[in-house]
């Protein structure tokens, strides 16, 4: 794997599971948690900055990403 596939799968798994983590942390706290406005969404952005890095921590889930990705690109790329 060079450089630059890494850089690109690092990217695109900590955009897709920081958009999950943001969506589904701030439905959560939304649902669950009486906060504050200002709480809520500090505590959503610290869900999609987690959710973001570990999606691109772990291997797995970074090829996962990069196969949801390819499902949408066009077949000539």
């Amino acid at each position: 794997m060079n450089k630059f596939e890494l850089v690109f799968d690092l990217l695109v798994a900590f955009i897709l599971y920081g958009l999950v983590g943001t969506i589904g942390g701030f439905f959560a706290l939304l649902m669950w948690a009486q906060l504050e406005f200002e709480i809520l969404l500090r505590a959503t952005i610290a869900l999609g900055l987690g959710a973001g890095v570990l999606g691109a921590a772990i291997p797995i889930l970074r090829r996962g990403a990069v196969f949801v990705l390819s499902l949408f690109t066009p077949s000539l790329w």
